[in-house]
């Protein structure tokens, strides 16, 4: 079976016309290489510079995560703070715990902090609306990345295409069932992205007959690990025949993971997901998880920096576009191609090389 399977910008515009939650907080400053990077394997030249190299206004950038126990959305977060802190800003962030009033509340906190804009990290613009209307009347732009949300006019959207994911995901769990096969999905449909994925996996499931979704279950992501193990364990009692679970969060094949092996099942259920940071890539070492489809965490999280040094350096607006400056890569990884190491992700150094050296060129004062 083919595994690696790239998306160009332009398949993925033709993947689909839209897009698919009190607080402790704590201030850190980035540590920054000295000098401009070197050039990264594979990483592509920057643009000339258009005249000579600005001072970058020193800026304090909150971060909303999502969740800081959710390992993909730590990456996010500690990948925004190392490119903050070559561009010399401080960061301010706030774990949202999973809970959409503890985002709400510290979306709050950041406006109150007197932050000079928001990342929200993987967190939906609708659990935080009223944050949002404050940071529109403070003039503090916000920017979400690490998951497509809710569409809010002051938000500016630079994510990953769940759509293009989806298609991957569902393309090789259609394809390793053969056609035919009983799938249960672990999903939060309170969360955008988590929806879109099974949506778009349950669309594709009814051109095919001989696939059949008998169970969906919403995962409490708050307490996604004990929910898991219980909702697992319970899918395998009610169909001892399942085939296959699609995680549609990216922590969740880890405890989905554990309950198959408790049960026994581990080897006769295939379990697919999203994301191949070191977690994940261990199960599949391990071949308790058989697939997942991936873009580059860390790379995400500098595009969405560059849009806030651009804002501030040059005074453009915000948009969206700017991420296909150096454009996220949509990969299928499985046992057959994953990564010698776990610690390793050649898209993620990439971009700090590529960014680095662009803001090398435009700013006078980057570090």
């Amino acid at each position: 079976m083919s595994v690696r399977r790239w998306l160009t910008p332009a398949v993925i515009a033709l993947a689909a016309t839209g897009a698919g939650c009190g607080s402790s907080s704590s201030s850190d400053n980035a540590s920054s290489p000295t000098g401009a990077a070197p050039t990264a394997p594979g990483s592509p030249a920057v643009p000339a510079s258009d005249g000579a190299a600005k001072a970058l206004p020193s800026k304090k950038i909150g971060i909303l995560s999502v969740a800081d126990a959710d390992p993909g959305a730590a990456l996010l977060g500690e990948s925004a703070k190392k490119a903050a802190g070559v561009l010399g800003w401080s960061t301010v962030s706030v774990d949202g715990g999973g809970n959409p009033a503890k985002m709400a509340a510290g979306m709050k906190q950041l406006v109150a902090q007197r932050v000079d804009a928001v990342l929200l990290d993987a967190v939906d613009p609708a659990a935080v609306a009223d944050g949002l209307r404050q940071a529109q009347q403070s003039n503090v732009p916000v920017v979400l990345y690490g998951g497509a949300g809710t569409p809010a006019p002051n938000v500016t959207q630079i994510v990953p295409n769940d759509f293009a994911l989806a298609s991957l995901a569902s393309d090789y769990l259609v394809n390793a069932l053969d056609g035919k096969g009983k799938v249960a999905i672990m999903t939060t449909d309170g969360i955008s992205w988590s929806r879109n994925r099974a949506q778009l996996f349950q669309q594709i499931a009814r051109q095919h007959p001989g696939i059949q979704v008998v169970a969906v279950h919403q995962v409490d992501f708050a307490n996604f690990t004990s929910d898991l193990l219980s909702a697992t364990k319970a899918v395998l009692q009610a169909h001892p025949d399942l085939d296959a679970i699609l995680a549609t969060i990216s922590p969740y094949p880890t405890p989905i993971a554990a309950a198959l092996q408790q049960a026994g099942a581990a080897d006769k259920v295939k379990v697919v997901g999203f994301y191949d940071y070191p977690s994940e890539l261990k199960l599949i070492k391990g071949g308790k998880l058989s697939a997942v489809a991936t873009a580059s965490f860390p790379h995400n999280a500098w595009q969405a920096v560059d849009a806030l040094a651009q804002h501030f350096g040059d005074g453009k607006p915000l948009s969206s576009a700017g991420q296909f400056q150096l454009p996220l890569q949509y990969e299928l990884v499985t046992k057959d191609n994953a990564p010698a190491s776990v610690d390793v992700d050649p898209a993620a150094d990439r971009a700090a090389s590529y960014y680095t050296r662009l803001w090398h060129s435009e700013f006078s004062n980057v570090r």
